[in-house]
């Protein structure tokens, strides 16, 4: 069975901006698209939590017990900011050519993948291709982590074993 994780911040409506090819910077530059003073920062609490994108202000001072691990963690292991340098190369996605079985799942509060881009997904996966939308109640973009992983993991393993 080939799997494949396929554009986690899918959207066909929003076309990013290519960097020019004479780019010093390799793709990181210093205009109004791509200012490199806000894409490398020291990484903070507040940006490792920006995956939990549905917690709230006062559970941000209690955050749930993944999220703060999470948290944790990431400021041990990325005290730079990850940022996305090629977003252009999302532009290049074309659903019609997947052609494996597929599951598309996102969190129904999920403000990177919203429920509209992934509907312009998955009904534009290739024709005739095994496909399941799965959309995981009360969570985010981190649904993977969150309380409700339990829902994710269940539907992740329910796709897979149907399919082996």
């Amino acid at each position: 069975l080939k799997c494949n994780r396929y554009g986690s911040i899918y959207n066909p409506n929003v076309k990013y901006a290519t960097p020019p090819p004479d780019d010093p910077h390799k793709g990181h530059t210093d205009h109004d698209d791509f200012p490199l003073h806000e894409m490398a920062a020291r990484n903070e609490y507040d940006g490792a939590m920006e995956d939990f994108t549905s917690v709230s202000n006062e559970a941000r001072l209690f955050p749930p017990v993944s999220a703060k691990l999470f948290a944790e963690a990431a400021l041990v292991s990325d005290p730079i900011k990850v940022q996305w340098w090629n977003l252009h190369q999302l532009n290049e996605c074309h659903p019609a050519l997947v052609k494996v079985p597929t599951m598309v799942i996102a969190g129904d509060q999920d403000p990177y993948a919203p429920i509209y881009a992934q509907a312009e997904l998955f009904t534009n996966l290739g024709r005739e291709v095994d496909r399941v939308w799965s959309i995981i109640a009360n969570a985010d973009h981190a649904v993977h982590l969150s309380d409700e992983r339990k829902r994710f993991v269940e539907n992740m393993n329910n796709f897979l074993e149907t399919r082996l």
